[in-house]
C-alpha cells in the first residue's frame, strides 16, 4: 500500500499483507519471536498460530522490507516506553510484546485483545478511511498467498507459510477461481507447444 502510515500502521500491514500473519498472531509477537541476523536469509519471525493450547509455532522468513519496517516500529515503540516512564516510571511493557495498545491524547497502555476488534480500531479502520476503499485483516493475509499462488509458489509452501494443516484449507482460503485455472492451462499449453 503506497501512503503515509504511522508506523504501528506500517508494521501491523506488513505483518498481515507480506508475511501472511493472522491477527490474532500479530497481537500474540513478542520481541524475542523476531530474530535478525547479519545474512538477510537467516531473519525469520517465530509465529505462534492457532491450535490447542499453546498454539502451532512456525518460522517465517523475512519480507526484503521487513527489518526496515521493524526498524521504524522500534524507534516510535522506544518513544512511546519513554512518554509511558515519564507519566508512570514502574510501568512495565505488556509482556514484551511487539506491538500493544497505547494513546496518543493519554498516557495509558496495554493490550490488543485478540477478540473484539481493538487492533482492527487502531489500524485498519483508520487506513483504509485514509485509502478510500474496503479492507480488513482477512483481506491483507488472503492477498498475500494470493500473490505467492500467482507467483507460482507450489501450495504445499502456501500451506506452510499459512500454518495450515492441509493444502485443502489453502485452497479453499485462496478462493482459487476460473482467472487462476484459465492462466495455468494457458501456461500447460505454451509449456506443451514449446516442446514441438
Amino acid at each position: 500500500m503506497e501512503m503515509d502510515k504511522t508506523p504501528l500502521e506500517e508494521v501491523v500491514i506488513h505483518l498481515e499483507l507480506c508475511l501472511g500473519l493472522r491477527i490474532v498472531e500479530v497481537c500474540r509477537l513478542r520481541l524475542m519471536d523476531i530474530h535478525f541476523d547479519d545474512d538477510p536469509r537467516k531473519c525469520y519471525v517465530s509465529v505462534r498460530g492457532k491450535g490447542k493450547g499453546d498454539g502451532k509455532w512456525r518460522s517465517i522468513p523475512f519480507h526484503p522490507h521487513t527489518k526496515a519496517v521493524f526498524a521504524r516500529w522500534m524507534e516510535k515503540r522506544n518513544e512511546i516506553i519513554a512518554r509511558m516512564h515519564e507519566y508512570d516510571p514502574s510501568w512495565k511493557v505488556p509482556d514484551e510484546f511487539l506491538i500493544w495498545c497505547h494513546y496518543d491524547n493519554r498516557p495509558s497502555a496495554g493490550y490488543y485483545t485478540e477478540r473484539g476488534h481493538s487492533l482492527d480500531r487502531a489500524v485498519i479502520h483508520k487506513v483504509r478511511d485514509r485509502a478510500g476503499f474496503d479492507f480488513s485483516n482477512h483481506t491483507l493475509r488472503r492477498t498475500f498467498g494470493r500473490t505467492l499462488y500467482r507467483a507460482g509458489i507450489p501450495i504445499e509452501t502456501i500451506s506452510k507459510l499459512y500454518g495450515h494443516d492441509d493444502v485443502k484449507t489453502t485452497i479453499r482460503y485462496l478462493g482459487i477461481d476460473l482467472d487462476d485455472m484459465g492462466s495455468a492451462l494457458a501456461r500447460m499449453y505454451d509449456y506443451q507447444y514449446s516442446k514441438r
